[in-house]
C-alpha cells in the first residue's frame, strides 16, 4: 500500500511537472507572437516613415500626408501616397528633359561662333541662363545628392531590420523546454511501466 501511495505520488508529481511545462511552453509561444506582431508593427511604422522622408523630397507636391505624419496610415496608403509622388516628380522631370533639350537645340555644334551665339541668347533671356546655370549646378551636386539619399534609405532599413524578431532568440528557450517536455514524459513512462 505504501509502495502503491509512493507510486501514485509519483505520477502526480510528474503530471504536474509535465502541466507547468506545457504553459510555459504555450505562454513562450504567446511571448513570441506578441513580440512578433509588435516588431511587425514597428516595422510597418518605420517604412510609412521612410515613404514620409521620400514624399517630402518632391516640393510642391500637393498630397494630403495627414495620416501619414500622425502615424495613423499602414503601409499599403503610404506605398500608395509614395507612388503618387514618384509620378509627379517624373512627370516634371520630363518637363524638365524637354526644356533643357529645347534650350539645347538651339545650339547646332559646340564650335566658337555656336558657343558664343549661344552665351549672347542666354544674355538676353536671364530666365534661361538661370535655367542653365541651375542645370549644371544640379548635375554637379546629383551625386552627392544621391549618396545621401542612399545613406538616409539605408538608415531606415537598418532600423526596419532590428526591429524584427529574431527566432533564434527564442529558439534556445524553445529547444529547452522540449527536452524538458521529453525528460519528463520519460518519467513518466518509466513510473506507468513500473
Amino acid at each position: 500500500m505504501k509502495r502503491r501511495e509512493e507510486e501514485k505520488q509519483k505520477r502526480q508529481e510528474v503530471a504536474q511537472s509535465i502541466r507547468r511545462t506545457r504553459r510555459r511552453s504555450s505562454t513562450l509561444a504567446l511571448e513570441y507572437q506578441v513580440r512578433f506582431e509588435e516588431g511587425q508593427d514597428k516595422a510597418e511604422q518605420i517604412f510609412v516613415s521612410l515613404c514620409l522622408f521620400l514624399i517630402q523630397k518632391v516640393p510642391s507636391h500637393g498630397l494630403d500626408l495627414q495620416q501619414l505624419e500622425t502615424g495613423l496610415a499602414d503601409g499599403s496608403e503610404a506605398t500608395r501616397l509614395l507612388t503618387k509622388a514618384v509620378e509627379i516628380n517624373e512627370k516634371r522631370k520630363d518637363i524638365w528633359n524637354v526644356f533643357y533639350n529645347s534650350i539645347d537645340s538651339w545650339k547646332r555644334d559646340d564650335s566658337v561662333k555656336e558657343n558664343e551665339l549661344f552665351e549672347s541668347i542666354l544674355k538676353h533671356r536671364p530666365d534661361l541662363h538661370a535655367a542653365v546655370l541651375q542645370r549644371e549646378d544640379n548635375e554637379s551636386a546629383k551625386t552627392a545628392k544621391q549618396k545621401q539619399l542612399e545613406r538616409d534609405i539605408e538608415s531606415f532599413y537598418s532600423r526596419i531590420r532590428q526591429s524584427f524578431v529574431r527566432p533564434n532568440d527564442h529558439q534556445k528557450d524553445m529547444d529547452d523546454l522540449a527536452r524538458e517536455v521529453e525528460r519528463v514524459q520519460t518519467e513518466y513512462s518509466v513510473i506507468i511501466d513500473s
